[in-house]
């Protein structure tokens, strides 16, 4: 097996893994109080889609200074894994969330789809 074929047969397996994962939970909709995934190791919340833009930019170019800048001027948010939250709006790729519990509890802002849970 060729490394191409290994790497079709990794991202096809990524992207049942993923199918069967949404279809073991049910599905979150706008207005649904949701968590933010617990078992991530961190959940960066953008204060507008421009910053979700240049974070994703950022996360995509492996560039740390890149989204720690979002951090430090308020962009971007680091709310804690399994954080209550309701979600106000969705997209193909990413929804805009109502922090409702802990330091950020008032703010809302963008994030990456799959980290909003029931």
């Amino acid at each position: 097996m060729g490394r191409q074929d290994f790497l079709l047969a990794v991202c096809i397996g990524l992207i049942a893994f993923s199918v069967l994962r949404l279809m073991q939970s049910p599905s979150v909709r706008t207005g649904d109080e949701a968590r933010l995934d617990p078992d991530s190791r961190i959940v960066l919340v953008s204060a507008d889609q421009e910053s979700f833009n240049k974070l994703l930019k950022a996360a995509k170019a492996n560039n740390r200074e890149g989204w720690t800048d979002l951090l430090v001027v308020g962009k971007v948010l680091s709310v804690d894994p399994g954080t209550k939250v309701q979600v106000l709006d969705s997209t193909f790729t990413m929804r805009r969330i109502m922090i409702l519990e802990g330091s950020f509890a008032g703010r809302s802002g963008w994030v990456l789809r799959k980290f909003v849970v029931r």
